[in-house]
């Protein structure tokens, strides 16, 4: 069995605004597939942190983050 044939059961059970819902969240599902297709990651930023390995720890580094936040 495939899984479309298990959804479209349930999907035709809800209510047509829960329906349009579910349409909707496909909908971007297969937009976010396709323009993730087209974009490939960067991985530039890797190591941009290196100069502060002597000095700092990840501990030390996520308070620092938490403080910046505020």
């Amino acid at each position: 069995m495939q899984s479309i044939d298990v959804i479209d059961p349930i999907v035709r059970e809800l209510p047509p605004e829960l329906q349009k819902e579910v349409i909707d969240y496909v909908l971007r599902l297969a937009h976010r597939t396709k323009v993730g297709e087209m974009r490939h990651l960067k991985l530039d930023w890797a190591g941009g942190l290196a100069y502060l390995a002597e000095t700092t720890t990840s501990v030390n580094l996520q308070h620092d983050i938490s403080k910046w936040r505020i």
